[in-house]
């Protein structure tokens, strides 16, 4: 099963979340590697912006933008949302023929504290929310990578708070009855068997299944 479809019609934002930062990589290189057998290379972007702590630098060779330095950060957001405006710009004028459903621009954010900067600001986060709703089919997506496995605090920043409110996520943790930060139904807990090496939970709303994935 390919995981992750870009076709534009459901969230253009999804989560990675639990404790195995392996494993959270090796989703990563995964739908990076599905990302280029199934567009071509040239009309797709890829960004991956981590922690301090380079978390995920071992996947730097296989993005189009690594970044790790915070004050960038802002500059790429505002790449994003002037690809955004042009995109939609084009779609509007011939909204029958234009399509970016085979054009992604990804930004995986590997890093709490650049969430978090980019939700307390009142004008990135507008810019946020216009990507999610009116730009929805512009080809953008986001990716959240740094949260772990746990319940979200009351005081969390807005952009996680709707991360688990919208349910579409990825979950590494081993065990479907384990899982904290997304309510899991005890019906369809009892349903799937724990992760194997190469399995994760794929959360879309109110439902769970466990995926293999396919090795490129």
């Amino acid at each position: 099963m390919n995981l992750v479809s870009f076709s534009g019609q459901k969230m253009n934002e999804i989560c990675i979340f639990g404790d195995d930062e392996s494993k959270k990589c090796n989703v990563i290189l995964h739908m990076v590697n599905c990302i280029h057998e199934m567009y071509e290379k040239d009309k797709t972007r890829i960004v991956l912006v981590d922690n301090i702590e380079k978390s995920m630098k071992q996947l730097s060779g296989i993005v189009d933008e690594y970044i790790c330095n915070e004050e960038k950060v802002t500059d790429i957001f505002e790449n994003v949302y002037e690809e955004v405006q042009k995109r939609y710009e084009q779609y509007i004028i011939d909204v029958d023929n234009v399509s970016y459903s085979n054009s992604p621009y990804i930004l995986i954010v590997n890093s709490q504290d650049v969430t978090e900067n980019i939700s307390a600001s009142k004008e990135l986060n507008a810019k946020y929310k216009e990507m999610l709703k009116k730009y929805r089919k512009m080809g953008v997506y986001f990716i959240f990578t740094f949260l772990e496995d746990a319940a979200i605090p009351y005081n969390s920043c807005e952009i996680v708070k709707g991360m688990k409110d919208h349910k579409n996520a990825i979950s590494v943790t081993g065990n479907i009855k384990e899982v904290k930060l997304l309510d899991v139904n005890s019906g369809v807990a009892k349903t799937l068997k724990s992760l194997e090496d190469d399995n994760i939970y794929y959360f879309s709303g109110a439902s769970v299944q466990r995926v293999k994935l396919i090795q490129s």
